[in-house]
């Protein structure tokens, strides 16, 4: 029984957010539909501990989970960023602060569910302007500029 509720072999968790009221999660999944049904099961569950907790009853999510496919290498970096980001949005918080998946990234936590492996291939260890945080933390990206990296129209 709970080999069928296990996504291990089927998705890996690149990057998470969690904020108030929505949270951001980078997927990468090993067949179609494998983020759907992860999303589903997900939801499914935290639903039904959520309405048992706070004993109450009905649907939790506003709507269905939105996704993009990740197509170019750019969009699979600059994602990574803009999750990382979003703990930035709070005001009062630095992005050590807020439940997000950038301490994995930054070396000062290992969770060995988040797999921040692929996209810190990318970056330097020892050169600091050449590092995620120095990525991820430039002011001179502009919210445009990682929407329209990001979304396709």
């Amino acid at each position: 029984m709970l080999r069928l509720n296990n996504f291990s072999d089927e998705i890996t968790l690149i990057s998470y957010c969690l904020m108030p009221n929505h949270f951001h999660l980078f997927i990468k999944q090993a067949n179609p539909q494998s983020i759907n049904k992860f999303m589903q099961s997900f939801t499914t569950r935290y639903t039904a501990y959520f309405n048992r907790k706070y004993k109450r009853v009905g649907s939790l999510f506003q709507a269905t989970y939105k996704a993009v496919l990740v197509t170019r290498e750019e969009q699979f970096l600059y994602l990574s960023k803009y999750i990382h980001k979003q703990a930035l949005a709070l005001q009062g918080l630095t992005l050590l602060d807020h439940p997000s998946s950038y301490s994995e990234y930054l070396g000062l936590r290992t969770t060995e569910w988040i797999h921040p492996e692929e996209i810190l291939s990318y970056f330097s260890k020892t050169n600091h302007n050449l590092s995620y945080k120095s990525f991820v933390e430039n002011e001179r990206d502009d919210y445009e500029t990682i929407k329209n990296v990001l979304i396709e129209n």
